[in-house]
């Protein structure tokens, strides 16, 4: 077999020697950190990274394809996990869900400072609004009292007149034969 290019263990972060079910456990953490549809960043990094870790993952979970690709490597053939290669291959995976989750609950309270700013927007928007009908309500009621006192110069110009028309009939009436 040729030269490996790309070192499948270090992809996934794992030593050579890990058990199938770790390499499951890493595969599945880090495929929730790099899955295009839930990464938080750069799209085209986690495509990327996403098949990296699906084509390390392919190789190193089917026993024949990791016995060819560790004879490439030069390496001793695969034994059983030992507890060292466990404990590490699962710190791995518990650093990746952590990391993730970090990453979920800051995009989360990202969304929601967000939201919240965009209420206050609207809080003082609709603030504006009701202070500006309010002024032209009060410019509505000036104006209404306005009229009502207009209304009542002109009743007490239309009794002037009554009264006036009243002393001319009266006067015409006298004079009258």
């Amino acid at each position: 077999m040729s030269a490996i290019k790309k070192d499948y263990y270090q992809i996934l972060g794992i030593i050579d020697c890990t058990d199938l079910a770790i390499i499951k456990a890493v595969y599945k953490a880090l495929m929730m950190i790099y899955h295009p549809d839930r990464y938080a960043g750069n799209k085209d990094e986690a495509v990327r990274k996403s098949k990296e870790i699906n084509e390390a993952y392919g190789v190193l979970i089917d026993p024949d394809k990791r016995k060819k690709y560790d004879a490439g490597r030069n390496c001793p053939p695969l034994t059983s996990a030992n507890s060292k290669s466990t404990s590490h291959a699962l710190e791995i995976a518990r650093q990746a869900c952590t990391d993730h989750y970090e990453n979920i609950l800051t995009q989360t309270h990202r969304d929601y400072e967000l939201k919240i700013n965009a209420l206050k927007t609207s809080i003082s928007f609709n603030e504006a609004t009701v202070k500006k009908k309010d002024d032209e309500l009060s410019c509505k009621e000036a104006d209404l009292v306005k009229a009502r006192n207009q209304i009542k110069s002109l009743k007490i110009s239309a009794r002037h007149y009554a009264d006036e028309l009243t002393v001319l009939l009266t006067i015409i009436k006298d004079e009258l034969p």
